[in-house]
């Protein structure tokens, strides 16, 4: 209408759809132009249609194209950059490179991409990302090279990155694939000190290490077994189990045990040294190898067992420490103890066999040990006077614990006469000897040795003594 009302030209909506005879929807590009008459007048229009059906379906799959292109840029974990080859300017950044480094898109566009990784501002490249494009080899591995890159907040952190180049509207670009590596470099450095841990357990001369496959076959002989036990490690790798290289008559006497604690039969050999291991039980328990040149080694040995991660037994691991010093020490502790024994019965012996009766005190005067003629003298037991002040015993106990006091002061034995008290209230005249008990380095005396001697039978003053 406009065209035949003002004679102008009109472009109709590009987005006009025409049904075809056939039912088909048409999309088309139309246009009206108006027709005059000799004198200018418009007489009419004509109407030009252009079928655009698939200028749009070409259209609307690029756009679909885009969208894609953008979902997937925007949802994958790795960072993408795009920049211009001169100068290294940034156009587009996706969601990912944002987290990464903490800026937001539109921070970044129009910066350098030196600012995230800053060895590119070295004269030396000037901003070129040429270096980075990975190696022919690399690429086949889907690899990159590896950079430092640096975050908003100034913190720096290691980065693989791989770049390819493109060209759009004649001008050169670089597309940039970033991934942060900060985990698996701690990976690594986890593995690494677990390796050197691992080297140092199996190179370490002081305890063996012992491994072996499932079926108990020796797989590692480190360098500490090869020294306890005097095999190399190739006499044995592959070709024997630990049992074959263990007292037998032990591993006959631990399987019974086993077999006992467990009520299970087991059958001495290599079944008898993991069995626990074998059900996940803590097993550290005594074990005798026989080395090479025909000793005998105890040893002390742990064993576990070596998994897989769906919880296979894959082998097990016997990791042991030479116990013949400590065997050593234990027999010497029991000679030591028997001698203590034997000199105990032998000091006990002299004491019970003195004709006098013999009592000893601690340093505080409370006695600690007594004769049998002690007991008859006073009608007390061992029992009854063991753990009781001695001066309770005697009429005057002040002058008895003087005695005492003498004794340790001047470290020399005193004789003193005084009387002695029976429970009974009986009284018997008497005098004590005194001198010390023990007189270890330095001579600091531990107790008093008392020998009471009963005189009640002499007359008052015959053979007295001050």
């Amino acid at each position: 209408m406009e065209t035949l009302a003002n004679g102008t030209v009109q472009g109709l909506a590009n987005h006009t759809i025409v049904i075809a005879r056939d039912g088909r929807e048409r999309s088309i590009a139309d246009s009206c132009a108006p027709i005059r008459d000799r004198e200018g007048k418009v007489v009419g229009a004509v109407l030009v249609f252009r079928d655009v059906s698939e200028e749009h379906a070409a259209q609307q799959a690029l756009r679909d194209s885009t969208a894609q292109i953008e979902t997937i840029l925007n949802t994958v974990v790795d960072g993408i950059i795009t920049l211009h080859a001169r100068g290294g300017i940034i156009e587009t950044v996706n969601r990912a490179a944002e987290r990464m480094f903490g800026y937001t898109a539109e921070e970044l566009m129009g910066e350098r991409f030196s600012l995230l990784i800053p060895e590119l501002s070295g004269d030396e490249r000037n901003g070129s990302l040429e270096y980075y494009r990975p190696s022919e080899e690399a690429c086949a591995n889907g690899l990159g090279r590896e950079v430092l890159g640096r975050r908003k907040d100034g913190t720096a952190f290691p980065l693989e990155i791989a770049v390819s180049e493109m060209y759009r509207a004649g001008q050169r670009f670089f597309t940039s694939i970033l991934r942060d590596i900060s985990a698996r470099k701690q990976a690594e450095e986890a593995l690494i000190k677990a390796g050197a841990l691992q080297s140092a357990i199996f190179n370490s001369a002081n305890f063996s290490c012992i491994a072996t496959d499932a079926q108990g076959v020796i797989q590692i002989f480190n360098v500490g077994a090869e020294r306890m036990l005097g095999y190399a490690s190739a006499d044995v790798t592959n070709q024997i189990t630990p049992a074959e290289i263990s007292d037998p008559q032990e591993l006959i006497v631990r399987a019974k045990l086993l077999s006992i604690e467990l009520g299970t039969t087991i059958t001495p050999g290599f079944d008898a040294l993991v069995f626990k291991a074998l059900r996940g039980i803590e097993d550290i328990y005594e074990l005798t190898y026989l080395c090479k040149d025909g000793t005998r080694v105890p040893a002390i040995v742990s064993v576990t067992a070596l998994r897989d991660p769906h919880d296979g037994i894959i082998g097990f691991l016997l990791i042991g420490t030479d116990n013949t010093a400590r065997k050593e020490v234990e027999e010497e502790q029991k000679k030591l103890d028997q001698r203590l024994r034997d000199q105990h019965f032998y000091t006990r012996s002299l004491i019970e066999s003195n004709t006098d009766a013999l009592m000893t005190t601690n340093p505080f005067g409370v006695i600690t040990d007594v004769n049998r003629q002690m007991e008859a003298l006073t009608g007390c037991t061992r029992d009854e006077l063991i753990g009781a002040p001695f001066k309770d015993y005697f009429t005057d106990p002040d002058r008895a614990e003087a005695g005492i006091r003498l004794v340790l002061s001047e470290k020399k034995g005193h004789r003193l006469r005084t009387h002695g008290e029976r429970p009974q209230r009986q009284t018997n005249r008497g005098f004590l000897q005194c001198h010390n008990l023990l007189r270890p380095r330095p001579k600091t005396p531990r107790g008093i040795c008392i020998r009471p001697r009963h005189y009640g039978a002499q007359t008052p003053g015959s053979g007295a003594v001050g």
